[in-house]
């Protein structure tokens, strides 16, 4: 099975794709009601053609995750993630769980949120995660906006302590105004 197939599985048919001049061999794919009605999904496809490199020497393949209310600007979510895909691909190494991917813009026009954190996808089934038929196997990321409070807990006391809050706090992750939990 292929990433594709894979996202097909368990996300259902894709809705709408884009592409980028500068990496056209990458994909934003928009997965609509996903994981709920009123949120939607895009995912990168093409990302996992190449290996990417971890820091302990491992490697891996990797798509990305993004969800989103359904009445945000898809097209703008999708250059973002884009944009976090070419990124990867120029540099050649992996995004790791509980890294805080730093961004150039603001993501949303309603709050200073202007960083990305890594986790596992666990808003969706979670057979999702991993594709096990590709070598090295491909991961599925899910990135979601954090606050410049939570980035800075993140980078100083480490993601166990973030997403031990995010498990008290229980926040709406899909709400891009959302309070922060720090």
């Amino acid at each position: 099975m292929n990433a594709a197939e894979h996202l097909e599985q368990h996300l259902g048919p894709m809705a709408r794709g884009w592409s980028s001049i500068s990496c056209p061999d990458v994909e934003a794919c928009l997965f609509k009601a996903l994981p709920f009605d009123g949120i939607d999904t895009l995912v990168t496809l093409g990302l996992s053609d190449q290996v990417l490199a971890m820091s302990d020497g491992r490697s891996v393949r990797q798509e990305l995750l993004i969800t989103l209310p359904h009445d945000k600007p898809v097209d703008r979510f999708a250059k973002l993630l884009l944009h976090v895909a070419e990124r990867l691909r120029e540099g050649g190494r992996a995004l790791l769980r509980g890294e805080v991917v730093a961004l150039e813009s603001q993501i949303i026009d309603e709050r200073s949120a202007r960083p990305l954190y890594t986790s596992m996808p666990v808003v969706f089934p979670e057979a999702l995660a991993t594709l096990r038929d590709t070598s090295p196997p491909t991961v599925f990321v899910w990135l979601f906006p954090l606050l410049p409070t939570e980035a800075a807990l993140v980078e100083s006391a480490g993601w166990n302590d973030f997403e031990d809050r995010l498990a008290s706090a229980q926040p709406d992750l899909f709400d891009l105004t959302r309070k922060a939990v720090v």
